[in-house]
């Protein structure tokens, strides 16, 4: 390792590995160098930290994501230098706490998950801070690659780790948290504004978040104003726990349904100024809010009209809107929102949703006509109660890729063809003639999920096969006197 940089000065050591170095050449814990070093670091973590705090959540995203990036390429470009001069070695690769630390912050900040942010104030910081104090690199020199690099990579960090730990009552994982769901509600409301669009998205569950910020960051969402990007203004006025029942039954959170805990459902009136009006009224809102409960506190999950027959409104609130769970009849929509596996939104026929969710559900199932014609119902009634309900309104769209299997292209088959015709003019309601939520999932193909609320796709075939079910039997064998996201549908109408 001889010839790098000899008789051009101090510059001449600037690419020497340690071991051609003299032992006095570098720098001593403390000194001046590292002084300055430290107290360079920590100025500029004030700085960004205060700036951080100050601005947008899409600022607060690019910041992040800047800073991790820097992380990941000094680390990158220290191990291309360890390459070029035959000194690269096990010992370097990122597997220490330091070198762990930056996929930690990488991924915190593209995929916003609370846990990342909890292991980087928790464990990294400190490390980092560790790191700082006690360099083990003190033989470079500060004119030489590998102190700079050190230094450098060790800022990055510290400055991304502070910008969040210091600004913990701002930050997306934690301070829009808390023990008390109803601060959370209020919190969240008063975070709309006419000049900050993006802000309400931290309060979101961690397993949601990143959706909802790129929802919110999308530019045709914005000039559009979809969903939750439609409200300027917004106030609680009243916020009521109510039962889990009415829980909004969003497939992103199955695992807490299944469960039957750390969740809660609360009804909301709120006053809202929105610029359409379209997915929430301009004035007051009866909403139903579904409240997750993670490591930090209470988080929200979503939010979508509230039912009718929750009821008991404070005197003095006149509620614009309001349904979900059980909603009051109304005729089959000639159009539906919908959102595909794209994120794409498209205002489609109903008859074309109708087509594309079937084929998409089980078009290559080759099962009974019956068993067809049973999930042909289930899929419309779905549509129908999601567009009264507005049960992705959130997002601006009345259903979603997920909750259906909407895509954004699909095919036609005699089968399915021949299912919707004959169940054409047909509805699904409760006793007392409500629509509701119609849910169904693949399932087991046996005889299990009688009167859940939830029809077993392949449930549905084998009753229509070996038990030689008509459709409207295996409709009852599910739908019957179940509650699943609304108190009991009694024995359904099919007319």
């Amino acid at each position: 390792m001889s010839g790098y940089g000899d008789d051009i000065g101090m510059f001449g050591d600037f690419f020497r590995y340690w071991d051609e170095l003299p032992e006095q050449g570098g720098f001593s814990l403390f000194g001046w160098i590292h002084m300055g070093w430290l107290v360079g670091i920590v100025s500029v973590c004030l700085v960004v930290s205060h700036r951080y705090r100050r601005v947008d959540a899409a600022t607060q995203d690019k910041i992040l994501k800047i800073l991790a990036t820097a992380s990941i390429c000094l680390e990158s470009l220290k191990d291309i230098y360890l390459i070029l001069i035959g000194e690269m070695g096990i010992s370097y690769l990122p597997f220490e706490m330091c070198g762990l630390a930056i996929f930690v912050e990488l991924g915190f900040a593209f995929f916003h998950r609370e846990f990342l942010g909890e292991i980087m104030c928790v464990i990294s910081m400190p490390g980092a801070m560790a790191a700082l104090l006690f360099p083990d690199w003190t033989r470079y020199p500060l004119f030489n690659y590998m102190h700079i690099n050190s230094f450098m990579k060790l800022s990055a960090a510290s400055i991304m780790t502070a910008s969040v730990a210091l600004n913990f009552g701002n930050t997306a994982f934690a301070a829009t948290a808390s023990e008390n769901p109803k601060d959370v509600l209020k919190n969240f409301f008063e975070s709309f504004s006419p000049t900050d669009h993006e802000s309400w998205v931290n309060y979101f569950a961690s397993s949601v978040y990143g959706y909802y910020r790129q929802f919110a960051q999308n530019a045709f969402n914005q000039a559009k104003r979809l969903g939750l990007l439609d409200i300027n203004k917004a106030e609680l006025l009243y916020a009521e726990k109510v039962n889990n029942v009415y829980a909004p039954k969003y497939y992103e959170f199955n695992q807490y349904y299944d469960s039957g805990t750390n969740y809660a459902c609360y009804k909301t009136i709120t006053d809202m100024e929105t610029e359409t009006g379209e997915y929430f009224g301009n004035g007051t809102n009866f909403s139903l809010v579904l409240m997750i409960r993670e490591a930090s506190g209470w988080k929200i999950g979503g939010i979508c009209k509230c039912p009718r027959d929750l009821g008991s409104v404070p005197a003095g609130i006149t509620v614009s809107r309001q349904s979900y769970g059980f909603v009051s009849y109304q005729s089959q929509p000639s159009y539906i929102k919908v959102k595909d596996e794209n994120g794409t939104v498209k205002n489609v026929a109903f008859s074309t949703y109708l087509k594309n969710v079937t084929y998409n559900e089980i078009g290559n199932m080759g099962y009974y006509d019956e068993a067809i014609k049973a999930n042909v119902m289930a899929i419309k009634m779905c549509g129908w109660w999601a567009h009264a309900a507005g049960y992705r309104s959130a997002e601006g769209c009345d259903i979603k890729y997920g909750d259906v299997a909407y895509k954004s292209s699909y095919q036609t088959k005699p089968a399915i063809t021949n299912a919707i015709n004959a169940v054409d003019g047909k509805k699904l309601v409760s006793s007392g003639g409500q629509l509701f939520f119609t849910s169904y999932f693949a399932g087991s193909s046996d005889t299990a999920g009688k009167n859940s609320g939830r029809l077993r796709q392949n449930g549905s075939n084998y009753l229509a096969s070996t038990k030689s079910y008509t459709y409207t039997e295996i409709l009852h064998y599910y739908y019957d006197n179940s509650s699943y996201n609304n108190p009991s549908v009694g024995i359904v109408k099919i007319n």
